[in-house]
């Protein structure tokens, strides 16, 4: 028969440390430190100069490419987010889409303030009642502050602002006209309405 083998247990057996300063590993660590902060200054410092780059460059290009405010009106809701293009995500994206927004709400305050003289001129020879001028200066600027909403409610905001303090003059300007309207000048705009 044959002899069983015992496990001798304990496999922790004494090894010896070669003898090694402490302060060696000090000055090693203290190198790999000094080391990986230099190189995350080196790489924050890169990517603060791409990101610069990138936003430049999303400026130029909008500048470049300009959204055509009547384009952009006449859109639907869910196709003037492509129109403006850029995305919320990367620097060039987010510069682009701010640069084509501010170029975009500077246009459609131009082309809210023809409308806005249109319909003065409308009022002035229709003889249109004050409320009813009000009310169309207050559809211009809805218009045109709904047409930004969905693509930026910021832009949208400053847009509606501009608006309706143009439109605010404009009404109180018509309305003052209208109240110190002379006798003679409605006898006059009466007789050229027969006409």
């Amino acid at each position: 028969m044959s002899v069983r083998k015992v496990f001798p247990g304990g496999m922790i057996r004494p090894v010896s440390i070669p003898n090694v300063n402490f302060s060696q590993f000090q000055v090693q660590s203290s190198a790999f430190n000094n080391l990986a902060q230099r190189l995350d200054r080196m790489m924050n410092f890169a990517v603060q100069q791409g990101e610069k780059v990138a936003i430049e460059e999303g400026k130029k290009f909008a500048a470049s490419n300009p959204l055509d405010a009547d384009t952009f009106y006449n859109a639907d809701p869910e196709e003037r987010e492509k129109l403006v293009g850029g995305d919320n995500i990367t620097s060039y994206g987010r510069a682009l889409k701010i640069a084509q927004i501010n170029l975009l709400a500077t246009d459609l305050s131009i082309k809210a303030q023809g409308d806005f003289t249109k319909l003065k001129v409308i009022a002035v020879g229709s003889n249109m009642d004050a409320d009813m001028y009000e009310q169309g200066l207050n559809a211009i600027v809805q218009g045109y502050s709904d047409s930004l909403l969905d693509v930026d409610a910021e832009a949208a905001l400053t847009v509606k602002a501009q608006l309706a303090s143009k439109a605010n003059t404009l009404s109180v300007s018509y309305t003052h006209l209208r109240a110190h309207e002379t006798g003679r000048n409605v006898v006059c705009r009466l007789l050229l309405e027969k006409k």
